[in-house]
């Protein structure tokens, strides 16, 4: 696992940590996590999420723009 922007730099602190799968789980939860969203703004977005997606379908995420 390499970032494209430090290559090297993600595997270098890996060998570091004592257990993998916490630092793993602590990356992915601090890159990944979804925009913090009122439940309004939430309502809507999952509203237009099925406009495009269509009702049957769910989204596999709510990410913030740019991530």
């Amino acid at each position: 696992m390499v970032c494209r922007s430090c290559p090297g730099r993600i595997l270098v602190v890996i060998e570091k940590q004592p257990d993998f799968q916490a630092f793993l789980g602590n990356f992915y939860d601090t890159v990944c996590r979804p925009c913090p969203l009122r439940g309004g703004e939430a309502a809507l977005f999952n509203d237009i999420s099925n406009q495009f997606l269509g009702n049957n379908v769910q989204a596999m995420s709510m990410t913030c723009p740019g991530h």
